[in-house]
């Protein structure tokens, strides 16, 4: 599961107009209705289709979905994508089920940069994340839907992806902020107090490190760069002393 496609409106759910309770026979309508409509393309459709009837993809887009939420609260989330500020949006998923929040505020990161406290909700809600509750929803709505019951491993390696790509999507809106470095900073001092840190926490400071090597590493090459340009006369000193001071900066 990649991070920038980690949008609930590209959810093969939202795509079709399926529920969770959908049967095959009328996830086959909606997609027939839908491309009449032609605001999906045909070859969006059937991925949806085959995601949605296959047990084994269908698994990973039940998950980044909305599970356990109504049909009215999925229509109230999806009809304000985009349009809610941040504490409408902390106080809209406040009550709802765990992993659907968690869905809900790492599709918000995706759009923009954000706050500790998005951040903070969205590690309380990986706490709180039960495997065997997410089992038991999924088989309840799975045998309405004449759909097998998920295989219970399978769901634990879907919930794993999904955790390092909500740590993606979260680490690069937090680097896309103001001083990201103090962010993480008190985000991990605040969840290493717990008794019982957030299990996103060892995913987002992993994809933090790996993706400051790489600034680190470029930053290095720009100095040394600039050194050698400064002392073949390429460059001004006063000029390049001024590019090493902002690099190191960054």
């Amino acid at each position: 599961m990649e991070a920038e496609v980690f949008l609930l409106t590209s959810n093969a759910f939202h795509v079709v107009g399926a529920s969770y309770h959908s049967t095959a026979a009328e996830i086959f309508d909606l997609v027939e209705e839908a491309g009449l409509s032609a605001l999906v393309s045909e070859a969006e459709l059937h991925k949806a289709q085959q995601t949605l009837l296959t047990p084994r993809l269908r698994l990973a887009a039940e998950i980044s979905w909305l599970p356990e939420l109504s049909d009215a609260e999925i229509s109230t989330v999806m009809s304000a994508q985009g349009k809610f500020a941040e504490t409408a949006l902390l106080d809209l998923v406040g009550n709802f089920a765990e992993l659907a929040k968690a869905n809900i505020l790492a599709d918000f990161c995706v759009r923009q940069s954000v706050s500790e406290e998005i951040v903070s909700a969205l590690l309380n809600a990986w706490e709180w994340i039960e495997p065997d509750t997410v089992l038991a929803f999924l088989r309840s709505t799975r045998r309405a839907a004449g759909m097998p019951d998920p295989d219970a491993k399978l769901l634990n390696t879907c919930l794993h992806d999904l955790r390092g790509a909500h740590a993606v999507i979260v680490v690069a809106s937090v680097l896309g902020g103001k001083g990201p470095g103090s962010v993480m900073r008190m985000l991990v001092d605040d969840e290493v107090l717990k008794s019982s840190p957030s299990s996103l926490l060892p995913a987002m400071v992993k994809e933090y490190e790996k993706r400051n090597e790489r600034i680190l590493s470029t930053a290095a090459a720009d100095i040394s760069d600039t050194i050698s340009k400064a002392k073949t006369g390429s460059l001004e000193l006063s000029a390049g002393l001024i590019r090493i001071v902002e690099l190191l900066q960054e």
